[in-house]
């Protein structure tokens, strides 16, 4: 827990209550502890190309591993090395095109540590975030990177989908060691999975697949081995997260606080959809958020 006090450069006070006082939350300088306790969530992962993943989840005698769909591309088979140094081949039962990732199954025959999830929906613009890769096995080092969050967003991850995933936004400067490994937040809990590109991105930000959006994609490839989904092309935003002020920019009720407002629409959804309409509900089914 850090205080910090801001004052006017032009109208500096010498009595604390004339100060401004900020206060940070959840911060330390410090991240080891952090890192120690999540370091065996996180291991590297050798396939197409070398890169990090996350257990994200077990069952009896299996780890399921979270990583970056370009991390395996086309192959049925990677290697995982866990933060213990051991190594173990998995098979890839899955991919998804919509938000990027591949899920790993590899056979354990230890007990594994997987990921507490975080709440991606939540992240707010200047929180600090981490993202870490997994161990080395040739150097034994792991990788940590620092940085802010922006707002997250929707976007695609790339041309290949028309689907608009939750996307979090970062000022970390991306290994590609780290590519497929979690976004943390400052308790170290899994905001997302980074990756190696999105479509329209800032070429000095890097990105990662939100949590949420992470665990239904995991939930099918589970079940089914595969994600479908039905896609209209638009993007937009609960009324609920709207502040006054961005209600009153667009004409709309300071007091309504559900339905989808909607940004942008391409496609076919032009033809029924504009900027600022309001979804309120989809064949008979209220969208509240």
């Amino acid at each position: 827990h850090v205080t910090m006090y801001a004052l006017p450069t032009s109208e500096k006070k010498d009595t604390a209550q004339e100060q401004s006082e900020y206060t940070l939350t959840d911060y330390t300088s410090d991240l080891s502890a952090m890192v120690a306790n999540v370091r065996a969530s996180v291991v590297q992962v050798v396939s197409s190309t070398r890169g990090s993943g996350v257990i994200f989840g077990s069952d009896e005698g299996n780890a399921y591993i979270v990583t970056c769909k370009s991390i395996v591309n086309d192959n049925d088979a990677a290697s995982v090395y866990f933060d213990s140094g051991t190594e173990i081949d998995g098979t890839v039962i899955g991919r998804d095109d919509g938000t990027g990732i591949a899920v790993i199954k590899v056979p354990v025959s230890f007990a594994v540590t997987v990921f507490t999830k975080g709440d991606s929906d939540s992240v707010s613009a200047g929180e600090y975030v981490s993202s870490l890769s997994g161990r080395n096995p040739d150097t034994g080092r792991m990788g940590v990177a620092f940085g802010t969050a922006s707002d997250a967003g929707m976007g695609r991850v790339s041309s290949s989908t028309l689907w608009h995933a939750q996307l979090i936004e970062t000022d970390i400067r991306l290994a590609n060691s780290a590519i497929g490994g979690p976004l943390c937040d400052g308790g170290g809990a899994l905001l997302g999975m980074m990756l190696d590109s999105v479509e329209n991105g800032e070429t000095s930000r890097s990105y990662a697949i939100g949590v949420s959006d992470v665990q239904k994609a995991y939930d099918e490839i589970l079940k089914d081995g595969s994600v479908s989904r039905g896609c209209l092309p638009i993007t937009g935003i609960n009324l609920s997260d709207l502040r006054q002020y961005q209600k009153n920019e667009r004409g709309l009720n300071l007091d309504s606080s559900k339905g989808i407002l909607v940004n942008s629409a391409g496609g076919s959804a032009q033809d029924i959809l504009q900027t600022n309409d309001v979804i309120a509900a989809v064949n008979g089914t209220r969208t509240d958020n």
